[in-house]
């Protein structure tokens, strides 16, 4: 569904020297940020996005390009149909709410969302999602307010991750915000601890060394928990002693075996970059991870439902003098940048998109 410029990394003249065998030193470092998709140029990349969401509103657009596997003609053109206008009130109540104040903006968030992941879900599952599948739990801090699983939109998506979710499983919007990787920053400066979001620096060499140098919450890693706190890493990586680095442990002398691989461990940089700077989710045995985008939805909704039905914490939401208001903020700008994004890429299969 995403047309645009295949994704190529850049080319520079250290980086073709980055790739000739005999030259394979230890020290010779591969150039890149190993990010791959499709990048669309753009000096406004928030209109951007959005314009991309829009494109997809268009139906002329979507029935061009979209082959219906599972359902007859005619089933498919209603979902065309379907997909674009949802996909158009997507654009109309994100537009909306950036003409009004924090004490309507997230419920107006939330429908745009909620209609966008709709428009994608019938494109992708060949289906249409009724209902909204979470559901608001209060709580007299702001940040302990959840949200719990239910039949509808947001159960149907995590279905389509093959993700097994407990029944009326539930997260706070405490939570949304400690995983979501573009106010990892923020969330430290508000909370003083650090998000679970921990920032990787990628060193790839010629010779096929790869490494990983985590910047968590403590410092050195811990070999007897780092395996615990990064399950995907296990079996792949090993720490090297007094450091809080990951060294793969095989060999990877190829430019496009690095990106495949630390894309497949790793969340990218959703901007584009040439920094080979990625991300990792700190775990515990035991915890359930959502797919980034649905931190980013849920948070939305459990904000949306607190401004239309719990009036006690609009204040608390909306006011930016305060510390929780402005993070609150700071999350809203985020969300609008990059759930679109990810919606886009969801659709896509999962073949990144930046912009």
């Amino acid at each position: 569904m995403s047309p645009g410029r295949a994704g190529v990394r850049p080319t520079w003249p250290h980086d073709r020297i980055a790739h000739v065998k005999h030259l394979a030193l230890p020290q010779l470092l591969q150039i890149g940020s190993f990010q791959t998709g499709t990048f669309w140029e753009s000096e406004e990349p928030l209109r951007e996005v959005w314009s991309r969401v829009a494109q997809i509103g268009v139906v002329e657009h979507v029935a061009k390009r979209f082959r219906a596997t599972r359902v007859p003609v005619a089933q498919a053109t209603d979902l065309v149909l379907y997909a674009a206008l949802r996909c158009r009130q997507a654009v109309e109540f994100r537009n909306a709410a950036t003409a009004v104040s924090g004490i309507t903006s997230p419920l107006l968030t939330y429908y745009s969302f909620m209609n966008l992941l709709r428009g994608c879900y019938a494109l992708r599952e060949e289906k249409k999602s009724i209902g909204h599948g979470l559901k608001l739990r209060t709580a007299s801090k702001l940040f302990d307010c959840a949200a719990s699983v239910e039949s509808g939109t947001f159960a149907d998506y995590l279905h389509t991750s093959k993700m097994k979710v407990p029944k009326k499983y539930s997260v706070t919007l405490g939570d949304c915000l400690r995983h979501i990787v573009e106010i990892r920053d923020d969330y430290r400066d508000v909370f003083g601890e650090p998000s679970l979001v921990d920032f990787v620096r990628v060193r790839a060499y010629i010779n096929g060394q790869m490494f990983f140098d985590i910047v968590g919450h403590d410092g050195d890693m811990d070999a007897s928990v780092w395996e615990e706190r990064y399950p995907q890493l296990a079996g792949i990586c090993h720490v090297v002693d007094g450091t809080s680095t990951l060294a793969a442990d095989e060999l990877h002398p190829e430019y496009d075996d690095v990106a495949q691989l630390v894309s497949s461990l790793f969340e990218t940089n959703l901007n584009q970059t040439l920094a080979p700077s990625w991300f990792v989710t700190r775990q515990s045995t035991g915890d359930l991870l959502l797919p980034r985008l649905a931190y980013y939805y849920v948070a939305v909704f459990i904000l949306g439902s607190l401004v239309r039905y719990e009036t006690e914490h609009i204040s608390a939401i909306a006011n930016e003098q305060s510390e929780s208001g402005w993070l609150i903020s700071r999350f809203l700008r985020a969300a609008e940048r990059y759930y679109p994004q990810l919606a886009l890429i969801w659709l896509g299969g999962g073949e990144c998109v930046y912009f």
